[in-house]
């Protein structure tokens, strides 16, 4: 059982052909039957169908039958559904000329994600009954962290009108362990739009948003989330409207699943906004750009990094949906396409029969490769840099970043390694943070009430050592700030 409702049909076979290998074994070992049971499951209905005939190669025949035959009927359903997400490309052609200059290049791209996110709020917002006040939440999708942090400063500094009040939070995955706890409690219960159709939202009812709604005078109310691909994956949030960097047409896919994710009516005017190139593509030139995250590598490059050609714009102006990822074409165009070029990279990966030696994953499956580590080896997990575990450790009534040593024992680390305090936000910005996070009175709320005085520090220190964990690049020459509202990142932003 595969479960996400994304699935392209190359991965679906891979894990089909790795799994019918490996119950072969054990079928000759237990003495079992051979025959695989399959079930493709959605919204719409269940199959079950049974696979015991053949080799393994008419089997996976077989299963891309079965599994075509359910992409298609899915596929016909998707269609009938009311469109609730709507997209449009915001022109970025112009930044094109200022390349050269890559800090006045990056403070035009994130002015023309501010103007789509204030665009996209008077489009898509409710009003709150008590203040009259026009609200709306949203999700700019950001690539990478350090990018990520720089338009979360880029937004809390910037000129707005009189008459809008962002509301700013980043939320990546370089935080503390127990800060980035409680960001996540608090969205997964303010992003909850389970109401009936024209109930005010419960997040009108949560005290940090009231207080927010009640203490400005600005008519409009934005809640911005300035998130990296963490929000993509395993977030049941539910966002009014979306700003996207895209990354792959996956990540496009993904990340519109978390708009208008409770709801059922449709709309009539787009509610996403994905920019027609990302930050890599502006800033190098005929490089590989849908990358790190993405699928584009020099063996397999897009011959151009423009949104607005890769993908079916008309299309996704009509609705956004995961069709061109679970529905693969006969032809595949993958250095015109962005969708196509996933499927190609996914058939190279998975499906390549022909495929000799341990650097494919038929072979690995075929041949007698597992019993060594080259294909590890050759195929990385993850081909980045390890990363650090750190603590933030309280101590005589500071928190301090250590490493923890083979016997157990926690040691300063921030300034071995160039890691300082990020400078104290100014009032101003302050007053436009979502969700202010503190970390001692977050490891004050996890003591006993009946805590004594005198005990509270060495209680604080135990729970920080537990609750502290954070990570930290390795091999990382820059120097790094830490904050408890963005995080630890990099002293350039």
């Amino acid at each position: 059982m595969i479960s996400s409702a994304t699935i392209p049909p190359a991965l679906a076979e891979g894990f089909f052909n790795a799994y019918q290998a490996g119950w072969t074994l054990h079928s000759h070992f237990k003495e079992a039957h051979a025959q695989v049971a399959c079930a493709w499951v959605d919204e719409f209905g269940t199959e079950v169908q049974f696979l015991d005939k053949g080799d393994s190669i008419s089997r996976c025949q077989t299963y891309q039958g079965l599994h075509q035959k359910f992409i298609t009927k899915r596929v016909g359903n998707l269609q009938k559904q009311p469109v609730k997400r709507k997209a449009t490309i915001v022109r970025c052609d112009d930044l094109l000329a200022a390349k050269n200059d890559p800090e006045s290049l990056q403070q035009q791209y994130f002015a023309k994600i501010k103007q789509a996110a204030i665009d996209l709020h008077q489009q898509h917002h409710t009003v709150d009954e008590k203040t009259g006040k026009q609200v709306s939440f949203g999700v700019v999708r950001m690539a990478n962290i350090p990018p990520c942090i720089e338009l979360t400063q880029f937004l809390l500094q910037a000129d707005w009108d009189e008459t809008f009040a962002p509301k700013i939070m980043a939320y990546h995955s370089r935080q503390v362990l127990l800060l980035r706890h409680e960001q996540e409690q608090h969205l997964d219960a303010v992003l909850k739009r389970k109401e009936k159709s024209g109930a005010m939202p419960q997040a009108f009812d949560n005290p940090i948003i009231r207080a927010h709604l009640n203490s400005t005078t600005a008519q409009h109310v934005l809640f911005i989330l300035v998130a990296t691909p963490v929000e993509e994956v395993g977030r049941d949030h539910d966002f009014d409207w979306a700003v996207i960097e895209p990354s792959s047409y996956r990540s496009i896919i993904q990340l519109a699943g978390r708009v208008r994710r409770h709801r059922q009516t449709g709309v009539e005017q787009p509610n996403i906004a994905i920019m027609q190139y990302n930050l890599k593509a502006l800033r190098q030139d005929g490089k590989p750009a849908y990358y790190r995250p993405g699928y584009e590598v020099n063996s397999l490059k897009l011959v151009t990094h423009d949104l607005s050609q890769l993908v079916d714009e008309a299309a996704i102006n009509a609705a956004i949906n995961a069709i061109p990822r679970i529905h693969q074409p006969e032809t595949l165009r993958p250095k015109q396409q962005l969708a196509d070029l996933e499927h190609q990279a996914m058939n190279n990966s998975l499906t390549r029969y022909q495929t000799k030696g341990p650097q494919g994953l038929q072979a690995w499956l075929t041949e007698s490769w597992w019993l060594t580590a080259v294909p590890q080896q050759l195929n990385r997990f993850r081909e980045s840099s390890p990363d650090i575990t750190l603590y933030l450790v309280w101590r005589n009534g500071e928190a301090a970043l250590c490493e923890k040593t083979e016997r157990g024992e926690f040691i300063p680390f921030g300034e071995k390694q160039n890691i300082k305090n990020a400078p104290t936000l100014t009032d101003a910005v302050k007053s436009r943070l979502w969700l202010e996070r503190d970390y001692s009175a977050a490891l004050r709320r996890l003591l006993d009430s009946d805590s004594e005085e005198s005990q509270e520090e060495q209680a604080m220190n135990k729970q920080s050592k537990r609750y502290g964990e954070l990570t930290f690049p390795e091999n990382k020459d820059q120097g790094f700030y830490y904050s408890d509202q963005f995080g630890l990142f990099n002293r350039a932003t």
